[in-house]
């Protein structure tokens, strides 16, 4: 069959959505089918990720609204069976067609915290969230959280959303992390923390932790990413004189990042809210146990392998870190027994499942 695919983030975005999407269509096609993948996008020749790609047909266009509506009559052209919008969007009149739809909606965080969006981001958001629940076949949810969240903002019976976690990159075991430590000047032991600076990642919250446990106890942080909280983030630990146990490397690339899960003794990662919260499947991948709040997503991609705090209690995470740094045995466990929980999670798992999918909604 001819499946087809909103491609917008696989293209032009770098980080969760664009991840998601990558890996997504990359495991499809290395499950060997005779299914046929049509990526749909807007000016898809100017991503750095077009060469990746450009094995499969990609349909684009540079006109006003294409995404939108006008795209509807490409898909249709192309004779696809289905189409899967998979960043929480279909384009409108597709349900008025013979075409099956489903589209992967990974958050709705702009309903759970209005207070993080302007009104007139939250006021779109909510219309094109409502068409794409409401017309399509079929929704996927990339967590329980999610699920719970779209029958709860939007009715959705429960029947017609499927949990499908998103897929998340294997690391390479053969690659040196020294490399990263020196191209870095990393120290040899230190928390990270993965994620945009603002305010629902809840960065402020470690920086809290780290000036409440022991001096003596204090390990260095490492913040990979930038965004509008930065400044804020930079006067803390100025006036709190943590300048020397903070480092900053802003924007990685996606090749460096499994190595610095490697590199880390445990990611800290005390989200207020997230769909799903690939970083923390991402570093069970290597091994690297994770202190990640007991909310949302959180404890579903977390497993066995992280400890849960209250994300809005900085006495918890600085608990979280000591015992890490204490407890050698418990240490090790989360390591082994978060490794073990995220094999579910490896591409080919993850991709198997949607490709079974897509063969059942077409019969």
């Amino acid at each position: 069959m001819t499946i087809g695919f909103d491609a917008k983030r696989l293209f032009h975005n770098h980080t969760g959505l664009g991840v998601y999407s990558r890996l997504l269509i990359e495991g499809l096609k290395e499950l060997h089918t005779d299914d046929e993948f049509i990526l749909f996008a807007k000016q898809a020749s100017s991503s750095k990720y077009h060469q990746g790609f450009s094995h499969l047909p990609i349909i684009q266009s540079s006109q006003m609204l294409w995404r939108t509506w006008m795209m509807t009559k490409d898909i249709s052209k192309n004779n696809c069976q289905i189409f899967h919008g998979l960043s929480n969007e279909l384009p409108i009149g597709l349900n008025r067609t013979k075409i099956k739809t489903l589209v992967t909606i990974h958050d709705v965080i702009f309903k759970r915290d209005p207070s993080l969006y302007p009104l007139i981001d939250r006021t779109i958001y909510n219309l094109k969230w409502k068409h794409s629940a409401t017309t399509s076949d079929l929704i996927i949810a990339v967590s329980q959280s999610t699920k719970s969240d779209l029958s709860y903002y939007y009715g959705i019976n429960e029947d017609k959303i499927r949990v499908i976690y998103p897929p998340v990159r294997e690391v390479p075991t053969n690659q040196d992390i020294g490399q990263i430590i020196n191209r870095y000047k990393l120290p040899k032991k230190f928390f990270l923390s993965v994620g945009s600076l603002t305010q629902r990642k809840n960065i402020i919250s470690i920086l809290k932790g780290m000036l409440i446990m022991k001096s003596e106890l204090r390990i260095p942080l490492v913040i990979i990413g930038e965004g509008p909280d930065k400044k804020i983030l930079q006067q803390f630990i100025y006036d709190k004189n943590l300048s020397d146990l903070v480092h900053f490397l802003g924007h990685v690339t996606d090749e460096e990042v499994p190595l610095f899960y490697k590199a880390a003794y445990a990611l800290i990662y005390p989200s207020f809210y997230e769909g799903f919260g690939l970083p923390i499947v991402e570093a069970l991948m290597s091994q690297t146990p994770v202190i990640t709040s007991n909310t949302s997503s959180m404890p579903e991609a977390a497993g066995a392998g992280g400890l849960l705090i209250d994300p809005a209690n900085p006495e918890e995470i600085a608990a979280g870190m000591q015992r890490l740094l204490e407890d050698n045995s418990y240490y090790n466990q989360l390591s082994i027994e978060g490794n073990l929980h995220a094999q579910q999670f490896r591409p080919n798992v993850i991709c198997s499942k949607q490709l079974k999918i897509y063969h059942e909604l077409v019969g």
